[in-house]
């Protein structure tokens, strides 16, 4: 006679977890034919259909749903607590428990929800880091030599690259070859990411110490140094 639970038990350790037979032998201390028998058994292991019976939840899990959603973006201060929605929905002719809410709404779904949502918010927005890592990625036509530009890892550059892409949900970049070719949309961006990085640099420059400083430079150098320190220096 073939016991369901422990058939679901040899399987499990022995096709998911790719347990041996010694080992499953050991552990539930029956004999490797016993363990061999279940695994060669016929025997199909019991499925349970899911519930169907309505909740009293049901008629406002969609409001739930949209109440948490709205709070995870805020912070954990002007967040409200699950009893206070709970109360909200009481107002609104909830008959239901408050354990059902707060399973709803557990510490795990919460989390959840938070991070996919942040991570959405975030792949929404353009970054300046972003546009400069693909201004410089375009013209040095290579990632490992503009993330030296910019100091930064290549790993970082590909990731700023990488998520400009999917907020504009384009492919700016052509990656097969061994050069950083612009797609038909990366030429598109290239004029609007200069005009934007000369905007920024305007503004930073408008607000240094030296911004009020124009006009001619004059100063001395010695001979030697002109020869070998010069031409760098004004390169």
């Amino acid at each position: 006679m073939i016991d369901v639970a422990l058939l679901g038990i040899i399987r499990r350790w022995y096709i998911r977890d790719r347990i041996s037979i010694r080992e499953i032998s050991r552990r539930l201390d029956i004999s490797r034919n016993t363990v061999r028998r279940y695994i060669r058994s016929g025997a199909i292991e019991p499925s349970y259909p899911s519930r169907q019976s309505s909740s009293a939840q049901d008629e406002f899990a969609p409001r739930l749903s949209a109440w948490l959603s709205a709070e995870a973006v805020k912070s954990r201060k002007q967040r409200r607590t699950l009893k206070q929605m709970f109360l909200d929905l009481r107002e609104r002719e909830y008959e239901g428990a408050y354990d059902r809410v707060a399973a709803s709404g557990g510490n795990g779904r919460w989390v959840k929800w938070r991070g996919s949502i942040l991570q959405a918010n975030q792949q929404a927005i353009m970054t300046l880091k972003q546009m400069e890592a693909f201004y410089w990625a375009a013209t040095c036509a290579n990632f490992a030599i503009a993330a030296q530009r910019i100091n930064v890892s290549l790993s970082s550059l590909s990731k700023r690259i990488n998520e400009l892409e999917q907020s504009l949900d384009v492919v700016l970049f052509d990656r097969s070859g061994h050069r950083a070719t612009l797609t038909g949309a990366g030429q598109g961006l290239m004029p609007q990411a200069l005009a934007l990085l000369d905007s920024v640099a305007a503004i930073r420059n408008s607000f240094t110490p030296t911004a009020g400083l124009r006009g001619r430079c004059h100063f001395g150098i010695g001979e030697l140094s002109t020869l070998t320190r010069l031409a760098g220096f004004v390169a």
